[in-house]
Formats: C-alpha cells, sequence, structure tokens
C-alpha cells in the first residue's frame, strides 16, 4: 500500500468515526444509535437493526440514506470537512463546533481594462472593453491565425473560496466566411498552462454568445489567486479555412468567476452539550488548566 493510499485510508477511518458520534450523526442527518458502516459521495449506509431482506439469507442489515442529506448536499457536507478537519476533531471530544457556512456566490460580469499583453494579432482590442458599437476585430485569411487577450477583469475572488465555474460573455458577429477555427479561452500567466477551449459561434448579425458556465471549470482545477489582475487573462482566437476571408467583430467581452466562500458563525458552543460558559472542566481537567485539545 502507497503512502496516499495509507493516508486516505486513515482519514476514512476518522470521518467514520465522526459520523459515529452524537455531533457526527446530527451533522449527517443519521437517526441515533445506529452504526455508520460506510459514507461514499452520494450516499451514507449505517446498520439498521433488522435482519437482513436478501432472499439468499446474506449481506449486512443496512439501509442508505440517500436525499437526507443525500447526493449533492452530502457532497458539500463532505467537502465541509475537508476545509475545516478540526470540526472532527473536536467532535470526537464531544466539543461542538460552529462551522462557517459555504455559500454560493459570484463576482457578476467584469469587463476588461488591458489587453494585447500577451496575444496582441487583432485591431483595436480596447474596443471590446464596453458595448458601444465601437468594435475589436480580426480578419484572417488562408488560415492565418489571429489570437488576441484581454486581461485586468478586477474580479476580487475573496481568498480561500472554491472556484465553482467561468462563465464568459462576448457581444459579437461575423462577416465573410464561417471562422474555421473560433475559440475562446484563459490562462494564469503564473504557470502558462492553456484550459481547454470552448468554441464561440460567431452569428451573422450582433448579438451575445456565451460560452463556459457557473459549474464548468474549462478542464483546470483553479484557486482563487488564479482571478488577480496579475495573473488571469483571457482571449479569443479566430481562423479562417484555406482560400477564404474572415472577419470577426467583438463590441465587448465580460467574464463572471462563480465560487463558493465561507461566512457565518465559528467558534466552540458547547462541550458535552453543556453551553461553553458553562463548562468547568475537559477531560477531568480544570478548564483553566487546559493549554491544547489533542496534540
Amino acid at each position: 500500500m502507497n503512502e496516499s493510499q495509507e493516508q486516505l485510508d486513515k482519514e476514512n477511518k476518522l470521518l467514520l468515526k465522526f459520523a459515529n458520534t452524537p455531533i457526527g450523526r446530527h451533522y449527517f442527518g443519521i437517526p441515533e444509535n445506529k452504526k455508520v458502516i460506510k459514507i461514499t459521495d452520494g450516499s451514507i449506509h449505517f446498520l439498521t437493526g433488522e435482519l437482513s431482506k436478501n432472499p439468499k439469507g446474506y449481506g449486512l442489515p443496512v439501509i442508505c440514506v440517500q436525499g437526507s442529506p443525500g447526493g449533492y448536499d452530502l457532497k458539500r457536507k463532505l467537502k465541509f470537512l475537508e476545509f475545516f478537519p478540526d470540526f472532527i476533531t473536536l467532535a470526537l471530544l464531544n466539543i461542538r463546533y460552529g462551522l462557517p457556512l459555504l455559500l454560493n456566490a459570484d463576482t457578476g460580469y467584469k469587463s476588461p481594462s488591458g489587453n494585447g499583453e500577451n496575444f496582441n494579432q487583432w485591431t483595436n482590442g480596447a474596443n471590446a472593453y464596453t458595448s458601444d458599437n465601437n468594435y475589436a476585430t480580426a480578419q484572417s485569411s488562408d488560415e492565418a491565425l489571429k489570437v488576441h487577450s484581454w486581461s485586468t477583469f478586477g474580479f476580487n475572488v475573496p481568498s480561500g473560496a472554491i472556484i465553482n465555474g467561468i462563465q464568459m460573455s462576448i457581444e459579437c458577429y461575423y462577416t465573410g466566411n464561417v471562422p474555421y477555427q473560433k475559440y475562446a479561452n484563459w490562462r494564469c500567466k503564473s504557470d502558462s498552462v492553456n484550459a481547454n477551449p470552448e468554441t464561440v459561434n460567431y452569428p451573422t448579425s450582433e448579438n451575445i454568445v456565451t460560452v463556459g458556465g457557473s459549474t464548468d471549470l474549462w478542464g483546470r482545477t483553479p484557486i482563487d489567486t488564479d482571478f488577480s489582475d496579475a495573473n488571469f487573462y483571457m482571449f479569443l482566437s479566430v481562423e479562417a479555412d484555406i482560400d477564404e476571408t474572415t472577419t470577426v467583430y467583438v463590441d465587448h467581452i465580460q467574464v463572471k468567476v462563480y465560487y463558493m466562500e465561507a461566512t457565518g458563525p465559528t467558534g466552540v458552543k458547547t462541550i458535552n452539550d453543556l453551553a461553553i460558559a458553562s463548562v468547568k472542566t475537559i477531560n477531568n481537567t480544570a478548564i483553566a488548566n487546559v493549554k491544547k485539545i489533542q496534540g
């Protein structure tokens, strides 16, 4: 067994111990006095205490809880515990801790205020900063690739936020032949690794085209600092097929970042189900003499 597998097994065992505490059962919505035997991404399995109804007479007397919390909600709860492992440690000591809430949020659509720093093959890139019928343009003939970048969006993604998705809004159209290559993409200056490109289906009359979405990470696992003004830029690439010419016009570019952030109450609330102000000892040690909890 390799080291990473050993660590995963250790974490899973700790999670099961937590799920079988009164605090853990309350957290996952498990009935009292039921032994949890397995937790997956989508369900929690615990012993019912009833005989198995398997016709061959074998198998554990197990019920699989789905929808309580189940599925997506359970994945969110498991994500909580990844970010706040001390909650488990305290629960094993029967110390109730007020977890922050993880709330879905987004930056709203943000427009660029910089362009051409990383790729600079279009004309009048600054015209894509606002919707005013002045256009950034790219003309391509005979497979000539035209790429241009836009940056400085001012997202202000909170520190430590979990990134859920990236969406781009492009107000645009084309004339001439249908573009052969027509991609939007984004990149971090810190690593210069492309995300997975998304196709921009330019219309023949001006309209808004959106690519990406609230759960689309473009094939990457981004973190909050990827979206700083010093790091993030997006770019568009256009290419005409052989013996053809296309011209793309972009009036306005906007980008939105979807994320999840922690907010709300924190701190120890109860110990052994007593209000913290009433607690005199922890593990039979006078509270004034407790220097640390575990470790």
